[in-house]
């Protein structure tokens, strides 16, 4: 340690490193590209790269065996790719599904970025959410994309959700139900219909809160946990009706 500060982070969007059974893809923003590991049963700590990494054009379903991601620099979108456990990662097509946020490169954040993309849970959608911001007065937006085994479809509906600015960390407990963190309240619960008209179903305020950003959802506790990049506190708020429960510190 140098007492310096860090250098502000390119990484505003959850699940850069995500695991599948004894896979794992991981993505380098530092050198835009992204590797598919295996994972030995017997030890695992013990990876092993499969085939070459990739440019970057995540979440990985276990079904269509397609993992993507997404860009927030000046060339912004959703890039996908297949899986092969044995060559490794190839891109699903030439150019990436274009996302215009205004931004640059490297991205200016956190506003304006990517936050999550990820499979609802019978893998037929991908969503991404998508950060607004005060200071460009641009609203989030929630994307819904058809998910099929030869891909992801271009045309798809994307929605802002009504009480949400900033949606950050997302995440699907129950089928179609989304739990989602904005940092300019707390954290909601939203229904994700096909047909374009999300809305959030209930909502919490934390009102100690700085920045809420990242959740996950404990199923066996009913609850799910809150973080806050400006405090050490860990929130822990009721699921499905999303109440505040407690504080952890």
């Amino acid at each position: 340690m140098n007492n310096e500060e860090a250098e502000n982070s390119v990484i505003a969007l959850k699940s850069t490193v995500t695991i599948r059974g004894s896979r794992k893809v991981a993505v380098n923003p530092g050198s835009s590209a992204m590797a598919l590991f295996s994972i030995d049963t017997k030890d695992p700590t013990e990876l092993t790269m499969i085939g070459q990494h990739v440019d970057t054009m995540g979440d990985i379903p276990r079904k269509n065996n397609i993992a993507c991601l997404g860009n927030s620099g000046a060339q912004a979108g959703i890039a996908c790719f297949s899986m092969n456990y044995r060559q490794g990662l190839k891109p699903l097509s030439e150019f990436p599904i274009v996302f215009s946020l205004n931004q640059t490169t490297q991205p200016v954040g956190p506003f304006n970025t990517f936050s999550h993309v990820f499979f609802n849970q019978d893998e037929t959608m991908l969503f991404t959410t998508v950060k607004g911001g005060p200071i460009k007065k641009t609203t989030g937006f929630l994307s819904m994309l058809p998910a099929q085994k030869g891909g992801i479809g271009t045309q798809g509906i994307r929605s802002s959700t009504p009480g949400t600015q900033a949606l950050f960390g997302t995440t699907i407990p129950d089928f179609n139900n989304i739990l989602a963190k904005d940092a300019a309240f707390g954290v909601g619960a939203a229904t994700a219909s096909t047909n374009g008209t999300p809305a959030i179903v209930h909502k919490t305020t934390i009102g100690s809160q700085s920045a809420t950003c990242w959740a996950a959802v404990s199923p066996m506790r009913k609850t799910a946990f809150v973080t806050d990049i400006g405090m050490d506190n860990l929130v822990e708020v009721d699921w499905p009706v999303v109440r505040f429960s407690r504080i952890h510190h």
